[in-house]
Order: C-alpha cells, then structure tokens, then sequence
C-alpha cells in the first residue's frame, strides 16, 4: 500500500472513530452537565484534570516513544526487544501510578479536618489512575502494530459509552448525582475500556514476537522517553493544570464554564489527531530509512486533509457555538467569548501541521522539549497573572498563547533545520544532503538516538 493510500485510509478510519467518539463524549458530558448541576460538574473536570496531570508523569513519555521503537524494532527483526519493550512499558507506568495514587491518597487522608466537595471527588477520581494510564500505553501499542481503529476505539468509543449509559442508570437510580458518583462511573468505565483494548492487543500481536526471549533495553527507551515525557507532558499537562490553576482562584461553576468551552474547541483539533496517529510511526520509518522525498509527500498528503476538515470544523464552531454551549445547561453560554479564544489557539495548532509528531519521530525530542518549556513556563505565568482577574477567559488566553508559541517555534525548527514543511505554505525548503546522509546513517542503527549534540 503507498503512503498516500495508507494515510488517507487510516486516517479516515481514525477520523470516523474520533468523530463517533466525539459525539459519545459530548453527549455524556452534557448529560453529567444537566444530572449534576453546574457546581458538581465543575467539580468533577477539577478532580479529572488532577488525575490526568498525575497520568502524564506515570506514563514516563513511553506512550510517546513506543510507536517510533516498536515499528523499527520490529522491521529489524529484533522480536525480543519489541516484546521486551512492550512488557516494559506497561509495567513501568503502572507501578508509577500505583505509587503516585498512594501519596495522594495519603496526602487527603492525612488531615484530620475532614474532605472538601472537591478533595473527596478528587479521592475517589483516583481509583481511575491506574487503568487511565495505561490506556496510553496500549493505544501507542496499537498505533505501533498499525491498527489505527482499534487503537481509538476503546478509549474514543467504549469508555465514553459507558459513561453514557452509566450517567443514566445514575441519574434515574438516585434522587441526587454528585461529582464522586461521577468519578467513581469513570474508573469503572475506564477499566472496562482498558480491559477490552488490551485483549485485542493481545490476540494482534505478530507471530514473529511469539515465543521470543524478552530483551530489556531499559536504558536505550528511557532515553528517549523522558525527553518525550517534557515534550508530550509540557503541553497536556499546561493545559490540565489551567483547570487546576483556575479551580483554586474561581469557583467551581466557572471551572464547569471553561471546561465545556474546551470540550468545545478540542472538536477543531480532531484532523490533527486523526492525522498523527497515523503519521507518528510513518514518520519513524521513512526518516530512518532516509527516503526524505517520501516523508514530505506524506506530510503534504496530510497538510491537505488537515486543512480542508480544521477549516470546515472551525467555521461551524463559531456559527454554532453558543448553541454547543446551551446544550450543558442554563448559563453556559456565557463561555462563547472562552470558546473563541481558546478556538484561535487551536486553529494555529491544526494548520501548524504535524510539528510536534516531526520532531519526536526524527530525532528532535530535546530541542523539542526546550520550545515546550519555554511555551509552558509562558502558560503557567499567564495563569497566575491573568485568572485571579479574568478568570474563565484569561485561563483560555494564557492556553492559547501557549498553543501558538509552541507551534511557532517547532514550525521554524523544522522548516530551517529538518527542511520539511508541514503546511500548505509555499515555504522555500530544499532537501538537505547532510540530513540526507544523516537519516541513511540512522538507518543502520540499533535505536534511533540524537545525532545532534545539545543547543
């Protein structure tokens, strides 16, 4: 199948499953927004966002290096370090998760005053780490092994189902929902969600894995996983702890607010996801293999899609927004200013093209990771300056400033240094031979590390 073929293919069948996901996800959050009221809703996105900001750490950056190990590893013919890798990165996660649950638990449990609204939905939203966090590992597994439906399946389609049927059962079963009935159907769902994806993941794996002593090469994926873990987890984790960030200074029905203007503006997003998904282990594997004039057309293939569905995508949100918004409840259509900025943000992150996945996948993690701590040290001072005074909207400032100076400056790093362009623009990039010579070097080796010293 050509590149071309696959990328239209697949991502079609990823963008399916993200949109049914879409509309699952956005139905059960409207249904929670309605069943628990604003302030529980609020609540609720508060004790997610704390969990998913404890997921990034647990999850070691290996989500993020798993589908540029496992694709080579395997094309190589070294069956016993892809099985190794894999058993590595599940165990490793989960042990994190398992560790850093613990100490938060102990950390609510320890005072003697009692919990808060907040800090027992918090509680409770904990006994999802565990399987929330691997749900990462096994989707990068399968986004590995190429199977882009099933990768999304779980977690885009089952889990938010779940949730959907689990908020009705709630809500006709009980006189009053709140938000820790609400964390605890999510930890059920998730485990559920997790159970499933990780037996397809099973029965899919190669038969040339089967059988096969396990090798370890723990130093080799942890090298490349941390900086992943900064380059990945800068961006996730910024825009988690602006729904912390904001949880502290505003009261919980704003946190409710924002959230459903975020949920809104991730919908403009959904080409881009759709698109590495499947670009991420492409790109390992033409870049390594040194077939640059493959990769480009690949990246333009994908600019095009991106660009026709983020415009389509972008154009409806804005005429349609503040319907999208009533849909959670009486007052949530004060979010619409919210939902325009945070839909700006977005819009430069689609049309920037695959940056981020370039970067990681060729090579770029630690020069990508130091324009992400500059971009999120940029975030998290915004937060602090503008939400004790802005509230909802300066948090969606802050996000989005964050958004366009890390795509900014990743698009500049790999236009001037990798000479690829991932957009539609005319920009004037001719391939470079010692970039050339340097991906047909990396492609003779063992695992793909930084030819390049430190800036």
């Amino acid at each position: 199948m050509s590149n071309r073929r696959y990328i239209l293919m697949s991502s079609s069948a990823g963008l399916a499953i993200r949109v049914l996901g879409a509309g699952l996800a956005m139905a059960s959050q409207v249904l929670i927004a309605r069943t628990v009221g604003k302030e529980q809703f609020g609540l609720y996105l508060y004790a997610m966002s704390a969990v998913a900001l404890l997921a990034i750490v647990a999850r070691l950056g290996i989500d993020s290096s798993l589908p540029r190990f496992l694709p080579v590893m395997l094309s190589q013919g070294r069956a016993g370090q892809y099985r190794g890798t894999l058993r590595l990165g599940f165990a490793a996660p989960l042990v994190l998760a398992l560790i850093l649950g613990s100490g938060t638990l102990a950390y609510l449990l320890l005072p003697t005053g009692g919990l808060s609204d907040k800090q027992a939905t918090l509680l409770v939203m904990l006994l999802a780490l565990p399987a929330f966090t691997l749900s990462f590992i096994r989707r990068a597994a399968m986004v590995s092994l190429k199977r882009v439906v099933w990768a999304e399946l779980p977690d885009m389609v089952i889990r938010p189902s779940l949730m959907l049927a689990g908020t009705l059962v709630l809500y006709f079963a009980f006189s009053s929902v709140t938000a820790t009935h609400i964390a605890l159907l999510f930890a059920a769902a998730s485990t559920t969600a997790l159970a499933a994806g990780a037996f397809v993941l099973y029965r899919a794996q190669p038969s040339e894995a089967a059988g096969v002593q396990p090798e370890y090469p723990v130093g080799e994926v942890m090298r490349v996983s941390m900086p992943l873990l900064l380059m990945t987890g800068f961006s996730t984790a910024v825009a988690e702890f602006t729904v912390v960030c904001l949880g502290e200074y505003k009261p919980a029905e704003e946190v409710a607010v924002y959230g459903a203007a975020v949920r809104l503006s991730l919908l403009v997003a959904f080409a881009l996801q759709a698109a590495n998904t499947v670009l991420n282990p492409l790109i390992a594997q033409l870049f390594h293999s040194g077939k640059y004039s493959d990769l480009q057309s690949a990246l333009r293939d994908a600019a095009k899609w991106m660009f026709l569905l983020t415009t389509t995508a972008l154009v409806g949100m804005v005429l349609l927004g503040r319907l999208g918004l009533a849909l959670f409840g009486e007052g949530y259509d004060a979010g619409y200013k919210v939902l325009l900025i945070l839909l700006t943000g977005q819009a430069i992150n689609a049309l920037s093209g695959s940056v981020g996945s370039i970067m990681k996948m060729c090579n770029k993690q630690n020069q990508a990771c130091v324009i992400l701590v500059i971009s999120a040290v940029t975030n998290v001072v915004l937060c602090f300056i503008l939400i004790p005074r802005y509230g909802a909207e300066g948090a969606a400032v802050s996000v989005a400033v964050g958004q366009t100076l890390w795509n900014v400056l990743m698009l500049a790093y790999t236009t001037l240094k990798l000479r690829l362009n991932p957009t539609l623009l005319p920009l004037p990039i001719k391939p470079d031979p010692d970039l050339l010579d340097e991906t047909q070097d990396n492609a003779g080796h063992d695992t793909p590390t930084d030819p390049e010293p430190e800036p």
